[in-house]
């Protein structure tokens, strides 16, 4: 073998060595920001599993509206419309 290709076969396999070392990073810090979203405590060795949409064990009841009215004491950013500051009507292009 020359010497280039042995040099080339080996850079190629530190290239490959850091792909999976950035891959594992990228999981860990998909799986962190799940868990945050989820606002579950972070634990490394958590197993994730896909669930199908039709196998969904709850089944919700309320509507979108009865959610959102429920949820209004306790969410601001649900809030914020209503403290948004109000243009009284033909005084928008002053």
């Amino acid at each position: 073998m020359l010497p280039s290709a042995y040099y080339d076969l080996k850079g190629q396999a530190a290239a490959d060595k850091l792909n999976v070392v950035n891959a594992k990073s990228g999981l860990d810090i998909a799986k962190l920001t799940l868990l945050q979203l989820m606002n579950v405590p972070y634990n490394k060795n958590v197993k994730i599993q896909r669930q199908l949409a039709g196998s969904m064990p709850i089944q919700y009841i309320e509507t979108a509206d009865q959610v959102t009215i429920k949820r209004l004491p306790t969410l601001p950013t649900l809030r914020l419309p209503n403290y948004a500051a109000k243009v009284p009507k033909g005084r928008a292009g002053c």
